[in-house]
């Protein structure tokens, strides 16, 4: 709680310090900025004044009995509220409300009568969790295949990062980051996969202020050809973009696998977004990309003869499965 501590104005003036900690908030959330005097008396008929840098610059003003709408800077204007329901004891509490990045500063409470004054400091931190991180494949690059992560609403800027299902880190390809109009981050960072070497990528992001951190993993299976074939090879479940050879076997395989998504708070434990079912589709799929062989010849018929049926090259399969991998594909 804040306390500016007043005196009459001709003894010297003596404000309390600044909180140990700031207050933090949460982009989006209502921020509440209690601020009173001591010793305790009514403020009823006080001006009440909160401003940031510069005086004449208010946020918020008592004056008179009542609030002074006109007198705010724009961008606070609608967005405050003085809550006065124990401004009798001198105690009263400014909220603002849906936090902006922007918010983040310096905030002076000051309160004068017609023999003492007083002012108080507090500072508002703003931080702003962003959504879960999604991997997606941007195309073929350098004898292998690019995927890319992105995540955005983040602040302050976020760290971002890739490592192998070991844990290791994994250099990134390329990094960007953004801030928006709104004053959220948005960060993307790459990685070209040239061979069978991490068979579960991961894609961590994490808000250095919150120590809070997001995760998405993609698997990856089966074995491809660094050197594409001539034969194009439409994936319709891949926003119908087209693949070649080699590499479509790995699009296959990356794109028919789900990416799982984790969230990490502070004591490091995690909540996994998701189902056992999507598990056991993963290994049902790592079964058939490492088949190969027949599973490409099966995709160059599919394509020429438009000869879809999946149980002429794997009669050992499970129908279901087949039918599955078919509406995948075809969709």
């Amino acid at each position: 709680m804040l306390t500016p501590v007043f005196s009459q104005m001709y003894f010297s003036q003596a404000v309390s310090p600044c909180p140990a900690k700031p207050l933090m908030v949460s982009v989006g959330e209502d921020a509440l900025l209690p601020c009173h005097l001591s010793p305790r008396m009514n403020a009823e008929d006080m001006e009440v004044r909160w401003f940031r840098s510069s005086f004449p610059e208010v946020i918020h003003l008592y004056r008179d009995g009542k609030d002074q709408p006109e007198q705010q800077i724009l961008e606070y204007q609608g967005r405050t509220e003085l809550l006065r329901d124990n401004i009798t004891e001198g105690s009263v509490v400014l909220r603002i409300h849906s936090i902006r990045p922007a918010d983040e500063g310096q905030y002076s409470c000051f309160f004068q009568s017609s023999t003492f004054y007083g002012a108080a400091l507090l500072e508002l931190k703003v931080a702003g969790l962003g959504s879960g991180p999604h991997i997606s494949i941007a195309d073929y690059e350098a004898g292998g295949i690019r995927v890319v992560c992105t995540s955005g609403g983040w602040y302050p800027e976020p760290e971002m990062l890739w490592r192998d299902s070991s844990g290791q880190l994994v250099p990134s390809l390329s990094q960007i980051k953004s801030q928006q109009e709104n004053g959220l981050f948005e960060a993307q960072i790459s990685f070209v996969i040239k061979e069978r070497t991490h068979p579960g990528l991961n894609c961590y992001i994490r808000n250095p202020r919150l120590n809070q951190e997001k995760e998405s993993t993609i698997y990856i299976a089966g074995q491809f050809s660094s050197q594409p074939d001539l034969v194009p090879i439409p994936l319709g479940g891949a926003g119908g973009s087209t693949a070649t050879g080699g590499s479509a076997l790995l699009f296959l395989c990356l794109i028919l696998v789900a990416p799982s998504q984790k969230e990490y708070s502070v004591n490091g434990k995690g909540s996994e977004k998701g189902s056992k079912d999507d598990q056991g589709i993963w290994n049902s799929f790592h079964m058939w990309c490492d088949k190969v062989p027949p599973l490409l010849w099966w995709v160059l018929r599919c394509a020429s003869l438009a000869d879809c049926s999946p149980q002429w090259i794997f009669p050992l399969w499970n129908p279901s499965l087949g039918q599955l991998l078919l509406c995948l594909i075809r969709s």
